[in-house]
């Protein structure tokens, strides 16, 4: 597991350092003293070589061409340090311009009359504003040096601090003419970083936004973040999100899978191309939300009337849920109970109609597209007979052979009364005779009354709801029909 340190940044800086000990006037007039000339690049390259006056004068006055003024917005400045000691700055616009006239300027470095050609070299370098080439090493052959006269050459590698030093040594006769330059400093230390969350044992829910924390740094600057997640424990990774800067966080949205074993993986990158990655140290879950109906859930019988519990179980939900209700095999729904606890059961006094095709939906409130319902159909059924209550004849009434006399009644049901059948009596309810069957529940019927005179005779109604339950009243006492 990588632990994050935090290191001081490093600028990778790209130096042509040229050390001439032998006599320096091999490359100067015999007459004229000569100057030391430092030409620094800055951020690239510093380079000492000899001029007269004159030839100094030459070389300032090239660089202050119209297209060095037009390609270097600042001037460079020009500082006399002593008598036969200058610098010149130069400031190209970024890194890859200053490796490339680094490169152009190098063979003429020790040639003669190298203050016109280092001149031009610099007034056409910024004209065709030609940028850097990759590779700095590639330019340095040390063959070339080899037939201009050089009888060593030699390719020095060093390391320290995460950078990778490259010099080219050489030597001309005698020997005193020996140089050095470094001609390649490469990055070669890869960024050190650590995912600090989620690093296990978290559980989170996929749809749910995340924030992924880590850490990361560089001996230089890590210049991008890929984050990966794993869901098999670091088989196989998917791709979260890419070039990232290093800000130390990314909120996620976390993907719709059911997993106990999942990994984050952060990688990140410097500028040199090198790549460090770090993981979760332990699993963590990702739930998927879920609402199951665990009651009713088929097959069951609730009476209408009766007080049932309906259950279910949840995952990952968070605030209350609906509660509806389908008679129909879940085609159609109706809400019963609009909001409650999401607490895993919720009492409920079962109501008509009666079906055999009842399920129940339970549905999330804070995201309604997860929910569940029951796995198959109950019954809702009606087991209370209609409530009935004859009120004419009640008893002592005299009614006359032929004439047209009312029967009225009550009746009610706690689902609804589908059905009237009226019948009589002559002989104190031994045996009955017809009225009228199918009858709607109006509360009234006109009778007209038979030939058939009793001094004990009652009245029956016979009321039915939709389950075919019977409720059943008759007169209180008897009445008389007369001829």
């Amino acid at each position: 597991m990588s632990k994050v340190n935090e290191l001081s940044t490093k600028v990778i800086v790209f130096l042509v350092i040229l050390s001439f000990v032998t006599n320096p006037i091999q490359h100067v007039s015999a007459v004229e003293p000569t100057i030391t000339t430092t030409i620094v690049i800055l951020g690239v390259a510093t380079i000492t070589t000899y001029f007269t006056s004159t030839q100094l004068s030459t070389f300032i006055s090239t660089l202050s061409s119209t297209a060095y003024s037009r390609l270097i917005p600042n001037p460079a400045p020009i500082t006399d340090l002593r008598p036969r000691e200058w610098r010149i700055e130069l400031r190209p616009e970024n890194i890859d311009w200053g490796r490339e006239l680094r490169k152009r300027l190098q063979d003429v470095i020790d040639s003669v009359d190298n203050f016109r050609k280092m001149g031009d070299i610099i007034r056409r370098f910024l004209e065709d504003k030609r940028a850097g080439v990759d590779g700095v090493d590639s330019a340095f052959d040390c063959e070339d040096y080899l037939r201009r006269g050089y009888y060593l050459c030699q390719r020095v590698t060093t390391e320290a601090n995460g950078f990778r030093e490259t010099w080219l040594e050489w030597a001309r006769y005698p020997r005193e003419t020996t140089s050095r330059m470094l001609i390649g400093v490469r990055d070669i230390a890869p960024p050190l970083v650590q995912v600090i969350s989620p690093n296990g044992g978290e559980v989170l829910t996929a749809g749910d936004t995340y924030r992924i924390r880590w850490a990361a740094s560089d001996n230089s600057h890590v210049v991008r973040i890929d984050i990966y997640y794993s869901a098999n424990g670091g088989r196989g990774w998917q791709l979260v999100a890419e070039r990232l800067d290093n800000i130390g966080y990314f909120d996620w949205r976390i993907p719709d899978i059911s997993s106990i074993n999942v990994l984050v993986k952060i990688e990140a990158f410097d500028a040199a191309g090198n790549r460090r990655s770090d993981t979760s140290d332990r699993p963590f879950t990702i739930i998927r939300p879920s609402i199951r109906v665990t009651s009713p859930n088929g097959r069951e019988v609730w009476d209408i009337g009766s007080v049932q519990t309906i259950r279910w179980t949840s995952t990952g939900i968070t605030g209350n849920v609906r509660i509806d209700l389908s008679r129909d095999g879940g085609s159609t729904w109706t809400t019963i109970i609009s909001s409650t606890p999401n607490d895993g059961s919720e009492q409920w006094t079962v109501t008509g109609p009666p079906t055999n095709r009842a399920r129940i939906r339970i549905v999330s409130l804070a995201n309604p597209a997860i929910w569940d319902v029951s796995d198959q159909d109950f019954t809702i059924r009606d087991t209370t007979p209609p409530s009935v209550r004859v009120t004419s004849p009640n008893g002592g009434e005299v009614w006359r052979v032929g004439e047209t006399r009312k029967i009225t009644w009550t009746a009610t049901d706690n689902v609804g009364v589908t059905r009237i059948d009226i019948f009589y009596s002559t002989d104190g309810g031994r045996t009955w005779r017809t009225i009228a069957t199918g009858l709607s529940n109006t509360g009234s019927y006109n009778w007209r009354i038979p030939n058939t005179p009793s001094t004990n005779c009652l009245v029956r109604i016979d009321a039915y709801d939709t389950s075919g339950n019977r409720g059943s009243d008759t007169s209180d006492k008897p009445f008389t029909i007369r001829p």
